[in-house]
């Protein structure tokens, strides 16, 4: 870090236009928040595409489909542990 920028950091100054990033991520922090808003706008929709489903073969799909969409992998398995015999059993696929 330069000197500059050291002074800066332990002042809880903001770093110059372009170097803001957000933890961990390395991205800017107005796209990392514009990024969070939009999880959370489909974290909201599927809550209440939950809340409307009694039916948990539904539920499961929608769950499944959510996290595929949302973490952008290739496929999404869900599974439970089934009591009697502790095996997983596949509840739905995305």
């Amino acid at each position: 870090m330069t000197g500059e920028r050291k002074q800066r950091a332990q002042a809880g100054a903001d770093p110059p236009d372009g170097e803001r990033s957000a933890p961990g991520r390395g991205l800017p922090v107005e796209r990392r928040c514009a990024e969070c808003d939009a999880v959370a706008r489909r974290l909201t929709e599927l809550g209440h595409q939950l809340a409307g489903s009694v039916d948990v073969a539904q539920a499961a799909d929608l769950i499944a489909s959510a996290v595929l969409r949302l973490t952008g992998v290739r496929r999404v398995v869900l599974e439970r542990i089934d009591p009697a015999s502790g095996a997983l059993v596949c509840m739905a696929a995305a």
